[in-house]
């Protein structure tokens, strides 16, 4: 694998799970413990992966 594209992907993977984190610390009121725990749980993880891998799955649906 080229060295741009493992950038790319650990940059998309750090970028969603920060977004994901940032929105779970407005949700809970800007407690980090909180914040923490709701990134890392099942829906959290879920939540980065499907932002992940939205512009993957866009980019194959617009080819139409």
């Amino acid at each position: 694998m080229d060295v741009y594209l493992i950038s790319n992907v650990i940059g998309r993977i750090l970028f969603s799970y920060l977004f994901v984190w940032a929105i779970c610390l407005v949700v809970s009121k800007f407690n980090y413990n909180i914040a923490t725990k709701k990134s890392h749980s099942k829906y959290g993880i879920a939540s980065v992966g499907a932002l992940f891998l939205i512009p993957f799955l866009a980019q194959m649906g617009g080819s139409v």
